[in-house]
């Protein structure tokens, strides 16, 4: 779940945390589990 003043806003903010996500889990050596293909659910 993200926030922002706009959807654009939210979704970078999504993509922001995820390339921090991943970024930390290989720099530690942990499993980085491969995109489902699902879709983002926009509110």
């Amino acid at each position: 779940m993200a926030h922002g003043d706009s959807q654009e806003a939210a979704l970078r903010n999504v993509n922001d945390t995820m390339q921090i996500w991943i970024g930390t889990a290989q720099e530690f050596g942990d499993p980085v589990p491969q995109p489902k293909g699902e879709r983002l659910m926009l509110a």
